[in-house]
């Protein structure tokens, strides 16, 4: 597969159904079935662009062909990922036993990721993490993918950094709270300031916790749960 487009003008084919956009960008799918993330203004360098072409992690959905309009990235092709954003899932459907292996999965892979590349990576959010069919998590903004964080100065662990994206994003359905349990409150206190622990982590002893008390079957039960570990 031909991995970078020199064009003069973007074609139409690219851009047959808009899905949405960004501050950033806008995305299309295009008449072949593929996902054109077009960015606005001019384009930008291809500093870091290139690299991501080479990566295949399962959970992060790299640019796979860059689109180059005057010498300038201006936009990316990549297979289009189906499932439902972390942000629109109905969690009083949405198995929490199959939802914290995906959360194990992600992590493994945000892991070799991070320790293979040293790259950081910034988007990482709810409406970014797409739960699929095939319940994994996979994250579907990469390309602010940098080696610096947002001082400019090297990150020491990559790694922490973005397990701390990851423990902010689910945070608000997975992680939130003061709980009588210190252990609990150590272990988000981990996730969510320094990375050190995965968020994984903190929900299998929630549940662990919550299995004396309540049947948790789904989200929403676990979300009762926490409730009643705040008691």
């Amino acid at each position: 597969m031909k991995k970078e487009f020199r064009v003069k003008k973007i074609p139409q084919c690219l851009k047959q159904t808009k899905i949405g956009e960004g501050a950033n960008a806008a995305c299309y799918v295009t008449t072949s079935g593929r996902l054109y993330k077009e960015l606005h203004g001019e384009g930008e360098d291809d500093y870091i662009t290139k690299q991501l072409l080479d990566y295949k992690y399962p959970g992060l959905a790299f640019p796979e062909q860059i689109i180059y309009l005057n010498d300038k990235v201006k936009g990316f092709l990549r297979d289009v990922v189906e499932g439902t954003k972390v942000s629109d899932l109905d969690l009083t459907k949405t198995d929490i036993s199959d939802f914290l292996l995906a959360m194990i999965v992600f992590e493994n892979q945000l892991r070799d990721f991070s320790y293979d590349t040293g790259l950081s990576l910034y988007e990482i959010n709810n409406n970014n993490l797409i739960y699929t069919k095939d319940k994994r998590l996979v994250n579907i903004d990469t390309d602010n993918t940098q080696p610096f964080d947002y001082l400019g100065y090297k990150v020491g662990n990559p790694f922490f950094e973005n397990m701390k994206e990851f423990a902010n994003s689910i945070a608000p359905i997975l992680l939130t709270g003061n709980f009588k349990s210190q252990r609990l409150n150590q272990l988000q206190k981990e996730c969510l300031l320094g990375g050190y622990m995965r968020p994984s982590t903190f929900v299998s002893e929630a549940l662990d916790k919550m299995d004396h008390f309540i049947d948790v079957r789904t989200i929403s039960d676990y979300q009762k749960g926490l409730t009643l570990l705040r008691k």
